[in-house]
């Protein structure tokens, strides 16, 4: 009874001393799957079918975030998946500057794509005041023409890492019993504030709980998704909603038993469910 008390008061400590108080970061597919097939992927890319956020529901979904924050999130980043897969990639970068004029908005890619993209699209990177957010990976890609690139055209650009084996991906080993206890979930993760997730109209903690039923479809799995894992953001009316809900563990971190993750050499995905499950 007293070790139950003493972890109850640690946990609201915890809540209270973590509290958001603006919210400065936000990610979003709008492509589910990827051109570059990367094993523990946490956002289950190699294991989606082609799929895009629909353009019309994106739109609405920006404009109500732009409501709730006063146009402003300081870090928002456009990704997937591949999104150089969506072929109506400009849209979605026009419309977000569009409501979200000062904020910093990056194009996270694998760079696979960059070099068979128009002049409309660094254009619109260009006027938008996109930043390439290059990923890189132990490839055949010429990363210093992709630098060139984006030189000649004038838009921002940024390596993410570097092109030799030293590659690594977090293995997260997702616990299928959910008895995972705090202590070995929420209170080790890195993604309260950093990864909040929008996907159709909610926001998620993190990717994983945002894209997890890309996994159950394909493995034909049962990690249990309830309402308290997002928020609704048409059915609230302030920013306040969106940061207390961040600034708690949600249920789905009893399936992340953090204290077993650990990280990996980046290979290509087997599509084999121990890349993300535990055994």
């Amino acid at each position: 009874m007293l070790n139950r008390l003493i972890y109850l008061i640690k946990y609201y400590v915890y809540i209270i001393s973590n509290r958001l108080r603006t919210l400065d970061y936000i990610e979003f597919h709008i492509s589910d799957h990827c051109n570059l097939n990367c094993a523990y992927c946490t956002h289950f890319s190699p294991l989606a079918e082609p799929t895009f956020y629909e353009f019309e529901n994106f739109k609405k979904d920006i404009i109500q975030l732009s409501k709730l924050t006063n146009s402003y999130i300081k870090d928002i980043r456009i990704l997937g998946g591949e999104p150089l897969l969506n072929e109506r990639c400009t849209e979605y970068i026009e419309i977000t500057r569009k409501f979200f004029p000062a904020s910093k908005i990056s194009l996270v890619t694998n760079g696979i794509l960059l070099s068979k993209q128009s002049m409309e699209f660094w254009k619109c990177c260009r006027e938008n005041k996109i930043l390439i957010d290059c990923s890189m990976y132990p490839i055949n890609l010429d990363y210093s023409q992709i630098e060139q690139l984006c030189k000649d055209n004038n838009v921002g650009f940024y390596f993410n890492g570097n092109n030799t084996n030293s590659r690594y991906f977090l293995k997260v080993a997702l616990d299928k019993d959910g008895k995972v206890p705090f202590e070995k979930s929420y209170l080790i993760c890195n993604c309260m504030s950093k990864c909040a997730f929008l996907r159709d109209g909610r926001v998620y903690h993190c990717p994983i709980i945002g894209n997890i039923e890309i996994l159950n479809k394909y493995f034909n799995e049962k990690f249990i998704l309830s309402d308290k894992d997002s928020i609704n953001i048409h059915k609230i009316s302030k920013v306040d909603s969106i940061l207390k809900f961040l600034s708690k563990d949600s249920p789905f971190c009893r399936y992340c038993n953090l204290s077993e993750s650990h990280c990996c050499s980046w290979k290509k995905s087997a599509k084999s469910i121990d890349e993300w499950v535990k055994n």
